[in-house]
Protein backbone atom coordinates (compact mmCIF):
# COMPACT_ATOMS: atom_id res chain seq x y z
CA UNK A 1 0.00 0.00 0.00
CA UNK A 2 1.31 3.48 -0.69
CA UNK A 3 0.60 6.58 1.52
CA UNK A 4 -1.13 9.77 -0.76
CA UNK A 5 -2.18 12.07 2.26
CA UNK A 6 -1.80 11.97 6.03
CA UNK A 7 -3.81 14.11 8.45
CA UNK A 8 -4.58 14.07 12.18
CA UNK A 9 -2.60 11.47 13.76
CA UNK A 10 -0.58 10.06 11.27
CA UNK A 11 0.76 13.61 10.64
CA UNK A 12 2.69 13.98 13.63
CA UNK A 13 5.98 13.03 14.32
CA UNK A 14 7.51 11.10 13.44
CA UNK A 15 6.31 9.81 10.25
CA UNK A 16 5.23 6.37 10.73
CA UNK A 17 5.62 4.20 7.70
CA UNK A 18 3.42 0.97 9.67
CA UNK A 19 0.45 1.19 11.47
CA UNK A 20 -0.87 -1.82 13.90
CA UNK A 21 -4.65 -2.31 13.90
CA UNK A 22 -6.25 -2.11 16.41
CA UNK A 23 -3.32 -1.81 18.64
CA UNK A 24 -2.55 1.59 17.63
CA UNK A 25 -5.95 2.57 18.47
CA UNK A 26 -5.66 1.34 22.31
CA UNK A 27 -7.04 -2.11 21.57
CA UNK A 28 -3.99 -4.39 22.94
CA UNK A 29 -5.49 -7.93 22.90
CA UNK A 30 -7.60 -8.64 19.78
CA UNK A 31 -8.79 -11.84 18.17
CA UNK A 32 -8.03 -10.53 14.58
CA UNK A 33 -4.99 -7.92 13.86
CA UNK A 34 -3.80 -6.22 10.94
CA UNK A 35 -0.75 -5.08 9.87
CA UNK A 36 -0.91 -1.63 7.53
CA UNK A 37 2.76 -0.53 5.69
CA UNK A 38 3.02 2.13 3.50
CA UNK A 39 5.72 1.08 0.93
CA UNK A 40 6.43 4.26 -0.67
CA UNK A 41 7.35 6.22 2.73
CA UNK A 42 9.41 3.03 3.94
CA UNK A 43 11.31 3.29 0.47
CA UNK A 44 11.94 7.00 1.08
CA UNK A 45 13.15 6.56 4.15
CA UNK A 46 15.68 3.82 3.53
CA UNK A 47 16.18 5.91 0.34
CA UNK A 48 16.95 9.28 1.96
CA UNK A 49 18.60 8.40 5.43
CA UNK A 50 20.09 4.41 5.03
CA UNK A 51 21.95 5.09 2.20
CA UNK A 52 23.51 7.93 3.20
CA UNK A 53 25.13 4.70 5.61
CA UNK A 54 26.88 3.42 2.67
CA UNK A 55 30.15 4.96 3.05
CA UNK A 56 30.67 3.52 6.61
CA UNK A 57 30.69 0.12 5.18
CA UNK A 58 32.52 0.71 1.74
CA UNK A 59 29.67 -0.70 -0.05
CA UNK A 60 28.36 0.98 -3.11
CA UNK A 61 24.67 1.61 -4.40
CA UNK A 62 25.25 -1.54 -6.56
CA UNK A 63 25.42 -3.74 -3.89
CA UNK A 64 21.57 -2.85 -2.96
CA UNK A 65 18.29 -3.57 -4.63
CA UNK A 66 17.51 -1.18 -7.13
CA UNK A 67 14.08 1.00 -6.89
CA UNK A 68 11.87 -0.94 -8.17
CA UNK A 69 13.03 -4.33 -5.73
CA UNK A 70 13.76 -1.69 -2.45
CA UNK A 71 10.28 -2.60 -1.18
CA UNK A 72 10.42 -6.33 -1.37
CA UNK A 73 13.21 -6.97 0.97
CA UNK A 74 12.28 -4.05 3.11
CA UNK A 75 8.43 -5.45 3.08
CA UNK A 76 9.56 -9.16 3.46
CA UNK A 77 11.93 -8.63 6.22
CA UNK A 78 9.33 -6.62 7.70
CA UNK A 79 6.75 -8.73 7.72
CA UNK A 80 9.48 -11.50 9.23
CA UNK A 81 9.52 -9.12 12.16
CA UNK A 82 5.96 -8.72 12.65
CA UNK A 83 5.93 -12.84 12.55
CA UNK A 84 8.96 -13.01 14.95
CA UNK A 85 6.35 -11.27 17.65
CA UNK A 86 4.34 -14.30 17.58
CA UNK A 87 7.30 -16.75 18.35
CA UNK A 88 6.53 -17.45 21.72
CA UNK A 89 8.32 -19.92 23.72
CA UNK A 90 8.14 -20.40 28.27
CA UNK A 91 11.46 -18.53 28.09
CA UNK A 92 10.48 -15.55 25.95
CA UNK A 93 6.89 -15.24 27.70
CA UNK A 94 8.70 -12.09 29.28
CA UNK A 95 5.75 -11.53 31.77
CA UNK A 96 8.26 -11.42 34.61
CA UNK A 97 11.02 -9.52 32.47
CA UNK A 98 7.81 -6.68 32.21
CA UNK A 99 7.50 -6.59 35.49
CA UNK A 100 11.24 -5.99 36.80
CA UNK A 101 11.83 -3.73 33.57
CA UNK A 102 9.12 -2.77 31.07
CA UNK A 103 11.22 -0.96 29.15
CA UNK A 104 13.67 -3.52 28.78
CA UNK A 105 11.17 -5.87 28.10
CA UNK A 106 10.31 -4.11 24.99
CA UNK A 107 13.75 -3.09 23.76
CA UNK A 108 14.58 -7.16 23.91
CA UNK A 109 11.12 -8.42 22.37
CA UNK A 110 11.79 -5.91 19.34
CA UNK A 111 15.73 -7.40 19.25
CA UNK A 112 13.94 -11.08 18.86
CA UNK A 113 11.37 -10.27 16.14
CA UNK A 114 14.40 -8.01 14.17
CA UNK A 115 16.62 -11.28 14.46
CA UNK A 116 13.66 -13.97 14.12
CA UNK A 117 12.38 -11.48 11.02
CA UNK A 118 15.90 -11.94 8.73
CA UNK A 119 16.06 -15.66 9.84
CA UNK A 120 12.38 -15.64 8.43
CA UNK A 121 13.29 -13.50 5.33
CA UNK A 122 16.57 -15.48 4.55
CA UNK A 123 15.15 -19.07 4.63
CA UNK A 124 14.95 -20.99 1.08
CA UNK A 125 11.23 -20.87 0.67
CA UNK A 126 11.06 -16.62 1.16
CA UNK A 127 14.12 -16.32 -0.58
CA UNK A 128 12.81 -18.15 -3.18
CA UNK A 129 9.18 -16.80 -3.32
CA UNK A 130 10.14 -12.57 -3.20
CA UNK A 131 13.32 -13.45 -5.38
CA UNK A 132 15.51 -12.08 -2.76
CA UNK A 133 19.58 -12.23 -2.72
CA UNK A 134 20.82 -13.51 1.15
CA UNK A 135 24.07 -11.18 0.54
CA UNK A 136 21.86 -7.89 -0.34
CA UNK A 137 19.40 -8.78 2.44
CA UNK A 138 22.26 -9.07 5.01
CA UNK A 139 23.11 -5.27 3.47
CA UNK A 140 19.13 -3.85 3.74
CA UNK A 141 19.07 -5.37 7.32
CA UNK A 142 23.31 -4.02 8.89
CA UNK A 143 21.52 -0.18 6.89
CA UNK A 144 18.50 -0.57 8.70
CA UNK A 145 19.52 -1.41 12.06
CA UNK A 146 21.93 1.83 11.42
CA UNK A 147 19.25 3.70 10.48
CA UNK A 148 16.94 3.02 13.89
CA UNK A 149 20.05 3.22 15.91
CA UNK A 150 20.38 7.11 14.64
CA UNK A 151 16.97 7.70 16.10
CA UNK A 152 18.29 7.06 20.10
CA UNK A 153 18.10 3.75 21.89
CA UNK A 154 17.28 5.48 24.90
CA UNK A 155 14.31 7.09 23.50
CA UNK A 156 12.86 4.34 20.97
CA UNK A 157 12.71 0.41 21.99
CA UNK A 158 13.32 -0.14 18.14
CA UNK A 159 16.50 1.86 18.55
CA UNK A 160 17.32 -0.17 21.34
CA UNK A 161 16.90 -3.55 20.18
CA UNK A 162 19.26 -1.95 17.11
CA UNK A 163 21.93 -1.09 19.87
CA UNK A 164 21.83 -4.21 21.58
CA UNK A 165 22.09 -6.29 17.78
CA UNK A 166 24.64 -3.79 16.67
CA UNK A 167 26.81 -4.40 20.13
CA UNK A 168 26.04 -8.20 19.87
CA UNK A 169 27.25 -8.44 15.82
CA UNK A 170 30.55 -6.62 17.74
CA UNK A 171 31.15 -9.13 20.23
CA UNK A 172 31.17 -12.62 17.68
CA UNK A 173 33.14 -9.77 15.19
CA UNK A 174 30.67 -10.10 12.54
CA UNK A 175 31.36 -6.22 12.70
CA UNK A 176 34.20 -4.54 13.10
CA UNK A 177 34.17 -0.71 14.35
CA UNK A 178 37.36 1.65 13.45
CA UNK A 179 38.21 4.45 14.93
CA UNK A 180 37.76 6.41 11.94
CA UNK A 181 34.07 5.80 11.89
CA UNK A 182 33.97 2.96 9.21
CA UNK A 183 32.78 -0.36 9.86
CA UNK A 184 34.00 -3.62 8.45
CA UNK A 185 30.85 -6.21 8.26
CA UNK A 186 32.16 -10.05 7.18
CA UNK A 187 28.61 -10.67 5.51
CA UNK A 188 30.05 -14.40 5.91
CA UNK A 189 29.54 -14.29 9.50
CA UNK A 190 26.22 -12.35 9.68
CA UNK A 191 23.27 -15.19 9.32
CA UNK A 192 25.50 -17.81 11.78
CA UNK A 193 25.80 -14.63 14.23
CA UNK A 194 22.40 -13.77 14.05
CA UNK A 195 21.15 -17.63 14.41
CA UNK A 196 23.56 -17.41 17.44
CA UNK A 197 21.53 -14.67 18.87
CA UNK A 198 18.26 -15.33 18.57
CA UNK A 199 19.28 -18.87 20.15
CA UNK A 200 20.99 -17.30 22.54
CA UNK A 201 18.20 -14.81 23.86
CA UNK A 202 15.24 -17.43 23.16
CA UNK A 203 16.52 -20.54 24.89
CA UNK A 204 19.50 -19.55 27.87
CA UNK A 205 18.75 -16.44 28.99
CA UNK A 206 16.82 -16.11 32.29
CA UNK A 207 14.95 -13.24 33.12
CA UNK A 208 17.58 -11.62 34.94
CA UNK A 209 20.56 -12.33 32.68
CA UNK A 210 18.60 -10.40 29.88
CA UNK A 211 18.22 -7.33 32.05
CA UNK A 212 22.09 -7.36 32.58
CA UNK A 213 22.97 -8.05 29.59
CA UNK A 214 20.86 -5.01 28.48
CA UNK A 215 22.26 -2.81 30.88
CA UNK A 216 25.66 -3.82 29.85
CA UNK A 217 25.37 -2.98 26.12
CA UNK A 218 23.37 0.42 26.98
CA UNK A 219 26.44 1.55 28.51
CA UNK A 220 29.63 0.36 27.18
CA UNK A 221 29.20 0.66 23.45
CA UNK A 222 29.70 4.79 22.02
CA UNK A 223 29.49 5.28 18.02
Amino acid sequence: MDLFAAAGESNLYPKHFAYFMPEDEGIKYAEHKRTIVFSNVYSQLFTRIALKQLNMFGWKRSNLPDDKELSQYLIGWFRGHDLGHSIVSQNTSFKNLSKLDRWGSMVVQEALADVFGLLICSSHRITDELQLDKETLSRVYLLEMLRYLRRGPCDFPDAGAAYIQFKFLLEVECLTLHDNGEISADLDKLYRSITLLAGTWSKTYSTVTLIAHFCLCMHTVHI
